[in-house]
């Protein structure tokens, strides 16, 4: 999970919980400064880094390129996150490979400290 606090960073950002089964609600916050979507992040970071710098010109480019590392690895953790591409594979999938996704996802919850969530999204596709 992405996560940064450091003693020495300006940075304390964290992957927060955006109660979604959807990839591109998903949320990193940049604590006391401004939340991002993943598909904000994902489709025009350095746009989002601009907006950093406007709230906060004291940030170095050192600084920002710190934070753009900590938004990559946010980015990499919604997309390597198994239960959330099952949700769109469900979505996506024909009623035969429906059944056998479910399952999956279920699995894939018990592992999930926001298993309610899911649990949500199952019965409404139930």
């Amino acid at each position: 999970m992405s996560c940064s606090r450091w003693s020495n960073s300006l940075w304390y950002t964290f992957y927060a919980c955006s109660y979604s089964v959807e990839k591109d609600e998903q949320l990193f916050e940049i604590c006391s400064l401004k939340v991002f979507s993943y598909k904000e992040l994902k489709g025009d970071i350095d746009k989002c880094i601009k907006v950093v710098r406007e709230k906060m010109n004291e940030a170095t480019e050192i600084e920002l390129q710190e934070l753009k590392g900590y938004m990559n690895e946010f980015i990499d953790d919604v997309e390597s996150n198994i239960a959330l591409g099952l949700v769109q594979q469900i979505k996506n999938a024909g009623l035969k490979e429906v059944p056998d996704l479910i399952e999956k996802l279920r699995q894939q919850i018990e592992k999930h400290y926001d298993k309610d969530i899911y649990e949500e999204f199952l019965r409404s596709i139930a």
